[in-house]
């Protein structure tokens, strides 16, 4: 009879136990697939490849390297204490890649107690990637985020500043209509272009007034009256010439 019991006994504890690790690894799963999932959408609005948000311990090391910080520190999971330091880590690249989309510090907090809910948050706004902050560059595992300004964005990668002038595919300066002309710095004018306030035709301030077609050019300084026919240079109208 003690041996019954025994064994009914402590058979439903079996049972209970692999119940529960049942329920655990399935939960697991479910959660794994979700956050892959969130974390895909999230890869895709950077320009990185989906698939590699379903790889374990590899999306990690791509999500650092999103970050800018290495990739390795992913594996440091599996060592007992030094976890602490991915987890670290990977906190830090979410604050990064928050800001990326145009978030602020306060979302950092959400990633910490409820990460899946801030993916969810991440992948289905209508936040847009504008890069890293301050220059920094993600890694290789992660260099399609390096590519280029997206609108309302930080200016890296080498691309030019703000207000200055675009290269290939970039948008005019601030203040330019698309399609206008490039201003001319102030007080220059371009070659042959009229001054401000001057009639067509009009010698500019100084200089010579336009010559018609086979005229020669006068040499007369601005103020002095031209030489009569057979006048020596240099003098002056009313001079006798001495006997």
């Amino acid at each position: 009879m003690r041996t019954d019991l025994d064994a009914m006994y402590g058979g439903g504890f079996f049972a209970l136990i692999a119940s529960m690790f049942a329920f655990i690894l399935i939960f697991g799963v479910i959660v794994y697939v979700i956050s892959s999932l969130l974390l895909m959408k999230i890869y895709a609005k950077m320009g990185i490849e989906g698939w590699k948000a379903w790889v374990p311990i590899y999306n990690m090391w791509v999500f650092l390297e999103a970050g800018a910080y290495p990739g390795w520190l992913s594996l440091l999971t599996f060592v007992p204490f030094a976890n602490i330091v991915a987890v670290v880590f990977i906190v830090m690249a979410a604050y990064r890649i928050g800001e990326g989309f145009g978030k602020d510090g306060a979302w950092i907090v959400l990633f910490i107690f409820l990460p899946i809910v801030w993916y969810a948050i991440i992948a289905f706004d209508s936040s847009q990637w504008r890069g890293l902050s301050g220059g920094l560059m993600s890694g290789p595992s992660a260099a399609a985020a390096n590519r280029g300004m997206q609108a309302g964005g930080y200016a890296y990668a080498g691309q030019p500043g703000y207000g200055q002038a675009g290269g290939y595919g970039q948008q005019p300066g601030y203040g330019q209509q698309p399609g206008a002309q490039p201003q001319q710095p102030y007080g220059s004018q371009p070659y042959g272009a009229q001054a401000y306030g001057q009639q067509p035709g009009q010698p500019q301030y100084g200089g010579q007034p336009p010559q018609a077609p086979g005229q020669q050019a006068s040499s007369t300084p601005y103020g002095q009256s031209p030489q009569a026919p057979g006048q020596q240079p240099g003098a002056q109208q009313g001079d006798q010439p001495s006997n």
